[in-house]
């Protein structure tokens, strides 16, 4: 939604405090992922839709143990758009979650976009 990855999207992924599921339905598959409660936020209440520093950070949560701090990682990825981010905003989002591996991939990709940022 914020353009910051150009893949063709498959299926919608929602965060929840409730148990991890899958529906298949005619207008594609919905994945619930579970997060705590103490990162639970960080949504518009009239559409419950994450901003932008809070989107980035569930998807670097929910796809840590694929991903990899590096730059020639980042630039595979194609990531774009990053003048909407703000990083610190991220940062504080990040936090909540209490995990080491996403704090590393947060500060790398900050890293790898700041270049692009002055651009």
């Amino acid at each position: 939604f914020y353009g910051l990855l150009p893949d063709i999207i498959f299926g919608t992924t929602l965060v929840t405090t409730k148990s991890t599921r899958k529906f298949n339905t005619p207008f594609g598959q919905f994945s619930y992922q579970k997060i705590k409660k103490e990162a639970f936020t960080g949504y518009a209440s009239d559409t419950l839709m994450a901003n932008c520093e809070k989107a980035l950070v569930d998807y670097l949560y929910l796809n840590r143990n694929r991903f990899i701090d590096a730059g020639a990682f980042w630039d595979e990825m194609r990531w774009q758009n990053f003048e909407e981010v703000n990083f610190n905003k991220a940062v504080k989002f990040a936090a909540l979650f209490n995990n080491k591996k996403l704090n590393i991939l947060l500060r790398s990709l900050k890293s790898y976009a700041r270049p692009k940022q002055t651009r």
